[in-house]
């Protein structure tokens, strides 16, 4: 049976190393050369015979001075922001990264296939094994598998070496650098299950008959040994709810060398749907059975769903219309950069779900597996996207890993083929390409519609658009559809990439010197000089969300973006500013306003929310713009009692008062028809007194990786958020742990976001930052603390157990100025 194992730990990492080859060389290998090799003949190379390899792909490199670290990693984020880095980098520096890794294989492999699996390598990957060179993988989003059994030393040490280039980009947002996603190692024999080699499809059923789903499976199996081999391909489906429900056996025989496909059929009465509201998952379990012993089982999670889209009515899900609420989002979190780790995945996801989001776009590159593993468990559907179109070998390989990797999850209702290429998408070069790969892909999968993200030619019916089952377009006007309607009345359509809307958390002036836009939602400022505030392809969130709402011919949205992300700087594009301003949220996941706007239209719950904040002391009498996010039919405001009057609530609007500024409470009530009220309340804050620990962690309980989310702000006495607070935050944590990961959600702070130890120093931004911890990576088997303080203000303290479980105290303790 195959043996998956965690293969994150203990890595030693080193940027740019500087190595002679020609001094690895013995004397014997020197005669055998003919002269004597110096630097200048080898400098920088790192392999050219089978089992020889120079510098740190050599097994006998020394790697003592370099530090440890534990996958996933990005050291970009290990930096500060430099002037001459690339600015859609975040204006962190890239360049060449080595790791290296040093494990003993057990003589109970010895016979058997083993696989090193990486899920991400940012990017021109190259991976050496006992100084043999095993595999290159150049695409920083697509995972790849290294078969290393041959190579090594069963019973005794190994080490495999992956150098990582990452000197140039493939987008043009922040990518980071490094080993960024889990690492695996496969233990399997040779009569096996192909990697990535299970395909679940199901056709649900209705008639006169109760409800069947008839589920197709495809194995493809492996004989990797020296005889041919009789084989049974066993199939059991497990409901929901952990009861089986059938079993199939085929048998077959297998040549030694050769791989095949068995195909199974498999009937399942009344089926569980899976669904956004009810996300059921049933369990595939496949075993290949040899001489009456299971020699490999996988299992595989699937979902009975039927799914389509329809040119005038938008996109169903099991029969019933769903108009989908989008965002894209970039794997890109404060403090940890792109190596985010699983559990925090899945907490930003369920801060998505919380707002109401049913839709999610990968942007623009295959996700990691955590985040369609999440959707699938959270009811989330996905539009699945390549990084690189094209038909060429290495653009189609990349895409055909994706599909086979991510064929099997209900979540996915879409693959995007492209993004923006708008050099070939309304031409008919890119008809025909777009015709090639799609052919390619549906021998993988050919129940799902293809699509691309489109962001001109809407009045063409040459390029992509003859090809697409779905036709995605980016940032489109009311005209811009009813011209594609003249064009192609029956394409589905989806708003692929919407609104682009950029605010600051906490900020409520446009301030080009800071860098900071204003919460307000409205486009119709004028630009400042010499800045582009807002981009020109984009619209307000109100804005944006109307024209969807108001079309039943468009399937939905996909708003720009979900979180805020490192480089493609905007509205700002330039130094010192470092990060963009188009996330829904901040990048700590902190909610903008702009949130409850989604909230209070996207969600079934009631909303109010009002802002801005009411510590105004410099606008003492002067107006101040209130606005409210509700989706109650009216709202009333009071200022210190006195009543401001009521509005009516429009559908998916807002309302508005002006407000002469005076200290004290402002309220806020909304009123719904069934008489339910609900209210929101901005009081004005005293001085900052303390620091407070929130801990916050994925109420799904999917992955256990040692992550632990700690929200941090700073509180008047009596407890409230200080809005304007700037302070200066010492993190340090103790025990079994290791703080990997800091941020506050401003788009133009330069503190590096990963700490190289466990105490560091990051100031608060507008009353709040985040520590990410990763518990159980620490030194010995202690309780963890996280001590947060800062001068004059009352230290805050969380601790943990040693078990890692989710009890926690919080202790708070005065500390002197």
């Amino acid at each position: 049976m195959r043996d998956v194992l965690d293969f994150n730990q203990d890595w030693r990492f080193s940027r740019d190393v500087a190595f002679d080859a020609a001094v690895s060389w013995t004397p014997a290998e020197r005669d055998l050369l003919g002269f004597e090799p110096t630097a200048g003949d080898w400098d920088g190379v790192t392999w050219s015979k089978a089992g020889k390899c120079y510098g740190p792909a050599s097994p006998d490199f020394d790697d003592a001075a370099w530090r440890t670290v534990t996958l996933p990693h990005d050291w970009c984020v290990e930096h500060r922001p430099d002037p001459g880095a690339p600015i859609r980098n975040g204006f962190l520096p890239m360049g060449v990264g080595w790791y290296r890794k040093v494990f003993e294989a057990p003589e109970s492999w010895e016979g058997r296939r083993v696989f090193l699996c990486f899920d991400g390598v940012f990017r021109n990957a190259t991976v050496f094994v006992n100084g043999h060179l095993v595999a290159r993988n150049e695409s920083g989003y697509i995972g790849f598998d290294a078969g290393i059994d041959a190579l090594l030393n069963v019973g005794g040490t190994n080490t495999v070496t992956v150098r990582v280039d990452a000197r140039t980009k493939e987008g043009w947002f922040y990518e980071g650098c490094g080993i960024y996603r889990p690492v695996r190692l496969v233990v399997a024999d040779p009569l096996r299950i192909e990697q990535d080699g299970v395909f679940v499809s199901a056709d649900l059923i209705n008639g006169d008959r109760p409800p069947m789903a008839l589920v197709e499976v495809s194995t493809e199996v492996v004989n990797d040994g020296d005889d041919s081999a009789d084989l049974a391909v066993i199939q059991r489906i497990i409901t929901p709810d952990g009861v089986q429900v059938a079993e199939v056996r085929q048998d077959t025989e297998l040549k030694a060398g050769r791989r095949a496909t068995v195909r199974q059929s498999i009937e399942v009465s009344n089926p569980q749907r899976w669904s956004l509201g009810e996300p059921r998952l049933y369990e595939l379990a496949t075993t290949l059975v040899h001489r009456d012993a299971a020699v490999d089982e996988v299992s595989q999670p699937f979902g009975l769903r039927t799914a389509h889209f329809d040119g005038a009515k938008g996109f169903f899900l099991n029969g019933e219309a769903v108009k989908l609420k989008g965002v894209c989002c970039h794997q890109d979190h404060a403090g940890v950069g792109m190596a985010i780790p699983s559990g925090l995945q899945v907490w930003r996801l369920e801060q998505l779900k919380a707002m109401g989001v049913n839709a999610y776009r990968c942007a623009h590159n295959p996700p990691a597996r955590e985040v369609l593993e999440a959707c699938d468990r959270l009811g989330i559907v996905v539009i699945d996207e390549l990084r690189a179109f094209g038909v060429g070998e290495e653009h189609i390989g990349q895409a055909e890993r994706m599909v086979r990797r991510d064929r099997n999850h209900p979540c996915v209702i879409a693959w995007s083929l492209g993004n923006e290429e708008m050099h070939v998408q309304c031409s008919p070069a890119g008809a025909r390409m777009f015709a090639q790969l799609k052919r390619r892909l549906r021998v993988l999968d050919d129940t799902r519609p293809f699509t691309a993200a489109i962001n001109n030619g809407w009045d063409t019916a040459v390029g992509f658009i003859e090809h697409e089952d779905v036709h995605g377009l980016n940032y489109l006007n009311q005209g811009d559809l009813d011209t594609l309607r003249d064009i192609a009345p029956d394409m589905p359509v989806i708003l692929s990439e919407a609104a682009s809307a950029v605010s600051t958390r906490g900020v409520y002036e446009d301030d080009p010197a800071l860098g900071t836009v204003t919460c307000y939602d409205t486009h119709t400022k004028p630009d400042h000089p010499g800045v582009r505030m807002w981009p020109f392809w984009g619209r307000a969130a109100e804005a944006s969300w109307k024209v969807v709402a108001a079309r039943p011919d468009l399937a939905g949205t996909f708003v720009w973006t979900g979180f805020d992300y490192r480089g493609e700087q905007s509205p700002y594009v330039r130094w010192p500013c470092v990060g963009s301003h188009f996330g829904i949220m901040d990048q700590c996941g902190f909610p903008k306003d702009v949130y409850w706007y989604y909230k209070a239209w996207w969600s079934h719950e009631p909303v109010l929310h009002m802002f801005p904040h009411w510590d105004w002391p410099e606008k003492e009498g002067e107006p101040v713009e209130v606005w409210a996010y509700s989706n109650a039919d009216e709202v009333a405001l009071t200022l210190n009692g006195r009543d401001l009057g009521s509005r009516p609530v429009p559908t998916n609007g807002h309302v508005s008062w002006t407000v002469k500024y005076e200290p004290g409470e402002l309220c806020a009530v909304g009123r719904w028809r069934d008489g339910s009220t609900s209210e929101a309340v901005r009081k004005t804050t005293g001085p900052a007194h303390a620091v407070r620990l929130t801990p916050v962690s994925p109420r799904l309980g999917l992955y256990e990786d040692g992550t632990r989310i700690v929200n941090v702000s700073v509180c008047d006495a009596d407890g409230q958020t200080v809005p304007h607070a700037m302070h200066p935050l010492r993190f340090e944590v103790r025990g079994d742990a290791a703080l990997i990961g800091l941020g506050n959600g401003d788009p133009n702070d330069h503190t590096p976001g990963r700490p190289l130890g466990n105490v560091a120093v990051l100031s608060a931004f507008n009353g709040l930052a985040q520590a990410v911890l990763r518990v159980g990576a620490g030194a010995g088997r202690r309780p963890v603390e996280l001590e947060v303080s800062s001068p004059g203000l009352q230290t805050a303290r969380q601790t943990w157990p040693f078990e890692c479980s989710e009890t926690s105290r919080v202790e708070d303790r005065a500390t002197l100025p």
